[in-house]
């Protein structure tokens, strides 16, 4: 989170370079790049202590199952010491500036999971004790992270959903009820010369990010607003000049889109879904490309072919909906897939967990995958930093859950992770919101279906497939005469790859109980980097 040093010289950073994720510094002048820890589990999110000689950093627990925040020195002769024992995540530390007082320089801010509840804490030095930490936001249904200290060590800025929209706080240490709003967004950085400003990003729709400033005690962005293609996240600002030439780069050249050119009729046709089981294991040919990739993509981070088993590819016109689901299905138009629902109630650990996500229009679900066992020890994915959803809350008795939907797990769950949701958008599979009644009708949640638009409403991409009168049919519940038929195998020039490199896996066709899906083994390559 902080990762320049405060003389602007040198830059912390985690990485995979030597197998598993380690931390270490770069000198930006001399690029010598120096490994500081050995921990062989995750590390992240790095933080300088005034002086420059420690590093403060998340780092996962194997006493624990989860992360906690450590201390390293940066000349290696002391640590990592361990800070934090909570059971759950320990995250995003940030270290206290050097104000000159008796406690400059001597608290570390960070955000904790505990009990369901996610609050901003400040724990001082001189008394490591967590029972004596601050918290600092103490707030029971809104969920704060990314803490930022002011540079006179008097106030902490950080971002927080608040129904459903996610902004930037202020509060002080001397008086933590009172709280300021600067503006929308997240993961904020605060001037570090004078205090006068705040810089924090706010994902836009169309994958855009903006860098927006605000003034401390006004609401509201102020002219400095930079729009930038793709996610901007964890901005830091240095207090001091680097030590280095800016260069200014375009962005890497974007692949070639590969298109599929329609059928003499006019019409595209569906490609078949290589070694994947679903009950109708098809899709638009003009969208197979992209699943393929992502489906290669999930091989390569997830170490297991988690797409070769779909609840739901393509639906026939005969098909109808669940129930209180709309027509306009982009089944349909061959351009959705639906992940297994129950696997996010299946064994124990599930091979999925869902984090809610409260939007200015809706909910909207994030789902994570487990990785392979085999790569549990750090080798692919994360620890989680939220707590997940519990669905199977609803039958448990509660009746608060039971009205809700369901409600927050009671532990954040150990292990690693890769973020599907994510993963699926950099491919263009965009996730759908939950209908307005997921809390009573499970159908209604939709976390499990994924859709690809590329810019096409629902009738125009119905075109893609069906004759203006079959849509019409369609549309009034006449029978419809044909279908388009499948092809053999997808396009000649596609990015398909030869389908012997992913092995399917043994697991069944899914049926109405959504039978458990086995792990593709992880290819020795992965585990050897």
């Amino acid at each position: 989170r902080q990762p320049w040093s405060p003389d602007g010289r040198t830059i912390a950073f985690t990485s995979k370079r030597d197998g598993p994720w380690e931390l270490y510094t770069m000198d930006v002048v001399t690029r010598q790049i120096t490994r500081l820890t050995t921990s062989q589990d995750f590390v992240g999110a790095p933080t300088w202590s005034p002086d420059g000689t420690f590093l403060a950093y998340e780092g996962y627990n194997q006493e624990t199952q989860n992360l906690d925040i450590y201390i390293v020195a940066v000349d290696r002769s002391q640590g990592p010491i361990q800070l934090t024992y909570n059971p759950g995540p320990d995250i995003e530390p940030a270290w206290m500036p050097d104000t000159g007082g008796s406690s400059g320089g001597r608290l570390i801010a960070y955000t904790s999971i505990r009990n369901g509840r996610q609050d901003i804490y400040v724990i001082d030095l001189d008394n490591p004790d967590e029972g004596a930490a601050l918290n600092l936001t103490n707030t029971a249904d809104f969920l704060e992270n990314h803490p930022a200290w002011s540079p006179d060590g008097r106030r902490i800025t950080y971002s927080a959903v608040v129904n459903g929209i996610e902004s930037i706080y202020i509060r002080s240490l001397a008086t933590p009820s009172d709280v300021q709003i600067v503006g929308r967004g997240s993961m904020p950085v605060w001037n570090p010369v004078d205090g006068s400003s705040i810089f924090y990003s706010q994902r836009l729709p169309g994958k855009q990010s903006a860098i927006s400033g605000g003034l401390p005690g006004s609401f509201g962005s102020s002219s400095a607003e930079n729009l930038v293609n793709g996610i901007v996240a964890d901005l830091d600002w240095t207090p001091a000049e680097p030590s280095i030439t800016a260069v200014v780069a375009d962005y890497p050249p974007v692949p070639p889109v590969v298109d599929i050119e329609p059928d003499a009729d006019g019409l595209y046709s569906l490609a078949v879904l290589q070694s994947v089981e679903a009950p109708e294991p098809y899709l638009n040919a003009r969208v197979y490309p992209a699943f393929n990739a992502l489906r290669f993509k999930m091989l390569d981070v997830a170490g297991l072919d988690f797409l070769s088993t779909l609840e739901d590819a393509f639906w026939d016109l005969s098909r109808s909906p669940e129930l209180g689901q709309q027509r306009e299905s982009w089944h349909y138009a061959g351009r959705a897939f639906a992940i297994p629902r129950g696997l996010v109630s299946q064994g124990n650990p599930t091979p999925i967990v869902v984090v809610r996500e409260e939007g200015e229009i809706g909910t909207y679900w994030r789902v994570y995958v487990r990785v392979a066992e085999q790569a549990q020890g750090g080798a692919l994915g994360e620890p989680l930093r939220q707590t997940p959803w519990d669905f199977d809350a609803r039958t448990s008795g509660d009746p608060e859950a039971f009205e809700q939907g369901g409600k927050l797990m009671d532990t954040v769950p150990s292990g690693y992770y890769v973020d599907f949701t994510q993963l699926a958008a950099d491919h263009g599979w965009e996730r759908l919101p939950a209908d307005r009644r997921w809390r009573q009708n499970f159908p209604d949640v939709l976390f499990w279906v994924f859709i690809k638009r590329d810019n096409l409403d629902w009738e125009t991409a119905m075109q893609e497939l069906y004759t203006d009168e079959q849509l019409r049919r369609f549309l009034n519940d006449e029978p419809v005469e044909t279908t388009p038929l499948p092809t053999t195998s997808p396009e000649e020039g596609t990015t398909e790859a030869p389908a012997e490199t992913i092995e399917a896996t043994s697991t069944p066709a899914p049926t109405e109980t959504l039978p458990f899906r086995t792990s593709t083994p992880i290819p020795p390559d992965i585990l050897e980097r």
